[in-house]
């Protein structure tokens, strides 16, 4: 069959510009819950005329709420979703648990599990089975022979980016913006630190600026796998971009002789370098050294108050847009050419070719000579005239109705018991710690060829949680089940997942237990309410978390992280690199097993909150020490600011100095 087309929409002409250019189907936001909160997006009561126009062009509509969810948001997001399931929405793509809980209980609409999720192999296929979640969007980083072992051992649909911007950490699990001012990612506020310059000893440099995604060549690949849908990424994209790309992957589909002619139509897509990603398996080449998006059209020359001139590289005409790359590297807004003088006769024209030089107004925005400047829209698609026109009253829910939805929880007592978790990764701790005098060791395994855990005795077995990695390879998957069938015959009992799919993993044996680490997002109550009801006997919060929002939990059963380094970045995209910083702080980079972590340089420490934390009713913590080198001296003065509620001098507190927004 042949694979649907699914086109992005920031904006109602971007809308039109997805159905004008053939798309099968649409994925779009509204002013909440979205993770391109920057788009202008739609509004709630937009969407019966929206999904009406869409359905008389045999386009299906997809409503993004894959962001995740805070407490106090929970009714709102309640009263959102009923009026949702008025609307014909086709299909809801989520992220967080709470969206799942409320749409299943609330509408008859499918849930699409987000790349967000960072579900990429077939136990997260199965999950999906398991769980009503008829299709999966597979993370970006994932290869075709990994998308056809996916497909063989799993009946869920898949979806899969085909072109588009590429973030560099797994999608989901990016802390690095909201490390960096508390705006986070995982809610929509991506401030891109992926397109920043990084300084080095060597020098200044974008280390993690990923070329843009183009598998217009792999297309007939993709449709052998039986890949259900071939996602354009781009809400923040004009509709001048949508419909381009839209008529090329059209023609490729329909006919997979015109790849070259396709190809031709997405060289002016105004967007970024290009790259086959792991789709083409060519990641070595993957990172650029040009962050804007746009074709490059020339240098400025000289400026005046509300002028720029330049010598064009490309032809310009009246109606195009422009956007000058300031020498700070900030993002600059767009230029409409409303004006084009050739600076030979001085006469205004409406066309000028390569190699004239032109002035063009800029409306006051303050440029300087020598600044790029780049043309990001021209004149060659105009949208259909498209109004969304509400037909029908959206019912709202009551006050009561909203608290109803989510007080039905699966609520477990915390008990009176203090505990205290210690996350390890060297086993040499095992040397240092007392391990029975602990509530747990939460100790990180990799499941290569050199595993080995230590023999223990079961009085201190009781207290250790293996803990799986975030990515697990398709093709590891057989071999990461035996070694637990072998861990579990030696009587490791406990394992901590870093996504609930990885139960998939295990075999159905009543004396394992499972919690889950801060990777599976628990921010609410309603995702904490779905985890226990999936058989996690705790979780760890997020680190990515504030005080207002741990005050809102009903659920305070779950283990708090108060010392740790937080993974900015996450990615199976290789970049090697010394230390490097921007203008506030410095980073390290680790690798590990095929994957690159990027940390900060100081913990993360709120020992300060601990005793706050105790008078709202948490009675469990983590000191994660998987970063720190193993020491009697370090634990000891962990344990005295533990104790103390202090925190140690080179420290930051992340999200609980600068919100979790």
């Amino acid at each position: 069959m042949k694979p649907e087309l699914l086109l992005p929409a920031g904006n109602p002409e971007a809308f039109a510009a997805a159905i004008d250019g053939g798309a099968d189907a649409v994925y779009l936001g509204i002013e909440r819950f979205n993770a391109r909160n920057r788009a202008i997006n739609f509004k709630l009561f937009d969407l019966v005329g929206i999904v009406d126009y869409a359905h008389k062009h045999d386009t299906k509509v997809y409503l993004t709420l894959n962001t995740l969810i805070k407490n106090n948001e929970l009714g709102h997001l309640a009263n959102t979703i009923h009026m949702i399931g008025q609307t014909g929405i086709d299909a809801i793509i989520m992220q967080d648990w709470a969206v799942y809980s409320l749409v299943k209980r609330l509408t008859k609409i499918d849930v699409h599990a987000s790349t967000q999720m960072g579900f990429h192999n077939s136990a997260g296929g199965m999950f999906c089975e398991n769980n009503k979640i008829p299709r999966m969007i597979l993370a970006r980083e994932v290869t075709i022979p990994e998308i056809n072992g996916i497909r063989s051992n799993s009946k869920t649909e898949l979806e899969a980016f085909v072109h588009g911007s590429l973030c560099y950490s797994f999608s989901g699990k990016c802390l690095f913006s909201s490390y960096c001012g508390g705006m986070s990612a995982n809610r929509g506020q991506c401030r891109q630190p992926c397109r920043r310059i990084y300084q080095q000893k060597k020098g200044s440099e974008y280390l993690f600026s990923l070329k843009d995604l183009e598998a217009i060549e792999i297309l007939p690949e993709l449709m052998k796998l039986g890949v259900t849908s071939l996602k354009i990424e781009g809400r923040m994209k004009r509709p001048e971009y949508v419909y381009r790309v839209a008529k090329a992957y059209r023609m490729v589909l329909d006919d997979i002789t015109k790849i070259e002619e396709a190809k031709l139509i997405l060289q002016d897509d105004y967007a970024r370098e290009k790259t086959g990603y792991f789709l083409a398996g060519n990641v070595k080449e993957s990172i650029g050294s040009e962050v804007f998006t746009g074709k490059r059209i020339g240098e400025i020359t000289k400026t005046s108050k509300d002028t720029l001139s330049l010598v064009l590289d490309y032809k310009l005409e009246i109606g195009n847009l422009i956007r000058v790359r300031p020498f700070d590297g900030r993002d600059a807004p767009p230029v409409k050419i409303k004006t084009l003088v050739d600076n030979s006769t001085g006469d205004e024209i409406e066309i000028a070719d390569s190699g004239m030089e032109v002035t063009v107004k800029t409306n006051d925005f303050q440029v300087r000579k020598g600044e790029q400047v780049y043309l990001v829209a021209d004149n060659t698609y105009k949208p259909s005239r498209f109004r969304s026109r509400n037909t029908k009253r959206l019912v709202p829910l009551t006050q009561e109705q909203q608290k109803k939805m989510i007080t039905d929880l699966k609520y477990k007592s915390a008990g009176t018991e203090k505990g205290l978790y210690l996350r390890i990764e060297d086993q040499k701790w095992l040397d240092i710690l007392d391990v029975r005098k602990s509530s747990g060791e939460i100790m990180r395994i990799e499941f290569d060829r050199s595993l080995i855990v230590p023999r223990l005795k079961a009085s201190v077995l009781k207290n250790i949680w293996l803990e799986l990695p975030y990515f697990i390879a398709e093709e590891k998957l057989n071999q990461v089940s035996n070694a637990i069938d072998k861990l579990v015959r030696l009587g490791y009992y406990n394992y901590c997942l870093s996504s609930v799919s990885q139960k998939e993993l295990f075999p159905n044996d009543p004396k394992i237990k499972f919690i889950t680490n801060e990777k599976e997002y628990c921010l609410n109550d309603l995702s904490i309410d779905f985890l226990q009801r999936h058989g996690m006997s705790n979780f760890i919060y997020p680190f990515e978390n504030d005080f207002p929002n741990l005050n809102h939990y009903k659920l305070k059963t779950g283990i708090v992280p108060v010392y740790f380094y937080p993974d900015l970045f996450i990615s199976r995209m290789p970049v090697y690199a010394d230390d490097f910083k921007d203008t506030e702080n410095k980073y390290h980079m680790q690798h590990k097993n095929g994957i690159t972590h990027v940390l900060p340089t100081v913990p993360v420490a709120i020992f300060n909150l601990k005793k706050r934390l105790q008078d709202k009713g948490y009675k469990s913590f983590l000191i994660d020490l998987s970063n720190e080198v193993p020491g009697d001296q370090m634990i000891k003065t962990l344990l005295h600011h533990f104790g103390e509620g202090t925190n140690p001098k080179e420290s930051t507190r992340f999200n609980f100095k600068k919100g979790l927004w």
